[in-house]
């Protein structure tokens, strides 16, 4: 099934962006309907850690970098505010 829709609908998806003192910023992000979807308008080196499918309205299976795996495996009392 996965191999007959590998691609994802064209549709936006909420995504927070975390820095290392565990504030974020939320950023809608448009997928486009192909296989890989680049971003080049954030400074993304001013990130620790993202979290795809912020507020879970969007229906996608989601897999954790290894950079943000490990900063959110560190310590989850650093992040500011609710972690919806």
């Amino acid at each position: 099934m996965i191999d007959k829709f590998s691609q994802l609908r064209w549709h936006r998806i909420n995504t927070a962006f975390f820095k290392e003192d565990g504030v974020y910023e939320v950023h809608k992000l448009w997928v486009q309907n192909k296989e890989v979807t680049e971003y080049d308008h954030l400074d993304f080196n001013s990130f620790n850690a993202v979290l795809l499918n912020w507020d879970d309205q969007d229906f996608c299976k989601v897999i954790f970098d290894k950079v943000s795996y490990q900063f959110f495996s560190n310590d989850m009392t650093v992040i500011k505010g609710t972690v919806n």
